[in-house]
């Protein structure tokens, strides 16, 4: 459990500084790159399980939400709606990624050599 916590935290923090923010402009877009390593070795410590796969994927999209759209959070008594309607979406596009490259991992099929 907390190798998998640790291996979250690290691919979000990677991720979330290899896109443009306010300490980079322009990005560390090679740290982009390495934040794929803990991610797929997250997916790997998931063992197949598709239950597994659906929690942790919706919380990398809810941790993805916090990290690069903080600023919806400076709009008021609005703030609620807008960073919650986001972290919604992303909770379940984070859960259908998970899922897509936790198949990818288990399956036996054409689609191996590519995941």
């Amino acid at each position: 459990m907390l190798k998998r916590l640790f291996f979250l935290l690290f691919a979000l923090f990677f991720y979330g500084f290899a896109m443009p923010n306010e300490l980079f402009p322009m990005g560390v877009w090679p740290l982009g790159m390495f934040s794929l390593v803990p991610l797929l070795l997250l997916i790997q410590k998931l063992g197949g399980s598709y239950s597994k796969s659906l929690v942790w994927g919706g919380l990398w999209g809810m941790g993805f939400t916090l990290f690069h759209y903080f600023w919806l959070s400076r709009f008021g008594e609005f703030s609620l709606w807008t960073l919650g309607g986001v972290g919604f979406v992303y909770f379940l596009y984070g859960s259908l990624y998970f899922s897509f490259l936790t198949f990818g991992q288990t399956s036996r099929t054409a689609f191996r050599p590519i995941i």
